[in-house]
């Protein structure tokens, strides 16, 4: 009887993780010391720590879907539920009915189970455990967006593990500094702007982990597809570069860098961001992002920087999810860049990537696959492969968005935030030149008047 209870306690998690495929133990080890606890009769100490084994267990599958760098973050994510889909709001009310009903069975168990056979469970399960870590070697690295998963391990564990990820590091503490900082490919645009010769079509993408790779015909490859787009105009440049993503948004956007990552409480510096000046000269602006706002608190800075309309992964309802980082597919997001060009006026549009982040996960990877590692003397199995088999696809992509009659017309601007993060040093410096990151600016060929009615007659 104390079997069934510890596996109908992992039951409903499992499914949910299966349901959504999402990285989970088939059994939660924590379980058991709850169990143990009403073996003893300590009725309320075993629901007190029933209660945040729970916790911990749907947190861990939560910020695999929507990462949130602080705790209180979560308050947004619920603020959202009220003006979310039906189907979302019914899994809310399944989950919610589901540790409702777990807590209540934890009570219930205390007839159940025996204070030796749980002993015993526990003892089995602790064996099993040190096998699959110090033995079969399933120990691995977690961080705050993945976790692990397996036969049995802790979720307890995995979530301290989760949240004492170093990156998180960088939201602790008061409000960072924005300092200037030298511009990156955006200072074309912010000089033409101060001249009154700017276009009222633009596009800025910033490309996550797009990298200059060592072998320059692996560049060529990448962007074949670009090359085809018929344009009035392209230039091409490379920018050495450092930090992380948002110091690639702050420097092309705002010409700016920050101490820290929490942007949260900062509000004022972004005065002369390239979409407060646009907008003050009645552009439309947008920012676009395929992952959930809280990051970098995304939500909160972009507006003050002077983007009118934001997307989020949770400003829609996708028809997918992606994995290297959890939020939506690239393939997907760009439909909404044709969105906002299929308006009328003056606009600038901001598109952040986001399937070619780091761990670059095969799964985003789509068949067939646009890139021949081996052709360029890379093997398939690295970490390299999967980063430019991730680019050329998004550049396959952005060649059919740049084609589109939509965005016809508009000067663009594409530029990594950062090199690839590539695990291995060497084959880091194997594949890709240091902290050095690629800029195309193009303009779209403008769209072909129709003809009159009396060049019609003529033909």
């Amino acid at each position: 009887m104390t079997v069934l209870c510890f596996a109908l306690l992992n039951a409903g998690f499992f499914f949910l993780s299966w349901w959504f495929d999402l990285a989970r133990p088939v059994f939660n080890i924590d379980y058991v010391f709850a169990l143990l606890l009403m073996s003893l009769g300590w009725r309320w100490a075993a629901i007190g720590a029933a209660s945040v084994f729970l916790l911990c267990d749907i947190l861990v599958l939560l910020s695999q879907v929507f990462p949130f760098p602080r705790l209180i973050d979560l308050l947004y994510l619920l603020s959202l539920v009220p003006y979310s889909s039906i189907s979302l709001k019914l899994w809310v009310a399944a989950v919610t009915v589901m540790l409702i009903v777990k807590i209540i069975a934890i009570r219930l168990m205390a007839g159940w189970v025996g204070f030796k056979s749980t002993l015993l469970l526990l003892n089995i399960l602790l064996m099993i455990l040190i096998y699959l870590v110090y033995v079969a070697g399933e120990r691995e690295a977690l961080t705050y967006i993945k976790a692990g998963d397996g036969l049995l391990s802790s979720q307890a564990l995995t979530f301290t593990s989760m949240r004492s990820h170093r990156f998180l590091d960088g939201y602790v503490g008061g409000a960072p500094d924005l300092q200037s900082r030298p511009p990156g490919a955006s200072e074309l645009w912010f000089d033409e702007l101060s001249g009154g010769q700017l276009s009222s079509q633009l596009l800025l993408i910033i490309v996550e982990s797009w990298g200059v790779p060592s072998n320059p015909s692996v560049q060529q490859e990448l962007m074949k597809p670009l090359y085809s787009v018929s344009v009035d105009y392209r230039e091409e440049g490379v920018l050495k570069v450092s930090g992380n993503t948002l110091d690639g948004e702050l420097r092309e956007l705002c010409q700016l860098r920050s101490s820290r990552y929490n942007l949260a409480d900062v509000k004022a510096g972004f005065e002369g961001c390239l979409p407060n000046l646009l907008k003050g000269l009645g552009y439309a602006t947008a920012a676009i992002h395929g992952a959930t706002g809280m990051m970098y608190d995304r939500h909160l800075w972009y507006s003050r920087a002077g983007f009118q309309e934001q997307t989020f992964y949770e400003s829609r309802i996708w028809p997918r999810r992606c994995f290297s980082f959890p939020g939506a597919c690239d393939q997907d997001v760009a439909d909404e860049v044709i969105h906002y060009f299929n308006t009328e006026g003056a606009k600038f549009v901001y598109w952040l990537t986001l399937n070619s982040h780091s761990p670059y996960d095969s799964k985003d990877i789509r068949t067939p696959v646009f890139f021949d590692c081996e052709k360029y003397g890379i093997d398939a199995r690295l970490e390299s492969c999967r980063n430019l088999q991730l680019q050329s696809q998004l550049f396959m992509d952005l060649s059919r968005l740049l084609g589109s009659e939509a965005l016809a017309g508009v000067d663009v601007i594409i530029v990594g935030d950062h090199a690839p993060v590539i695990m291995n040093l060497e084959e880091r410096r194997a594949q890709f030149i240091g902290d050095k990151v690629p800029w195309v600016r193009l303009k779209t060929a403008a769209p072909t008047p129709p003809l009159q009615a009396s060049e019609q007659k003529d033909r």
